[in-house]
């Protein structure tokens, strides 16, 4: 659980780091989706679970 944890705020700082140049709305929205990606593929890929 730590790492996901850790890998989430890791996607969500690359992702507002890619998108420096957008408005702030849209940083926090990208940030979100990355993490929510992450957490997805985490529990799905990594962990076995459906």
């Amino acid at each position: 659980m730590p790492l996901k944890i850790l890998l989430m705020i890791v996607a969500s700082g690359a992702a507002n780091w890619l998108f420096y140049e957008q408005p702030l709305l849209t940083r926090m929205a990208v940030g979100i989706v990355a993490a929510v990606i992450v957490a997805f593929a985490f529990d799905r890929w990594l962990l076995g679970r459906e």
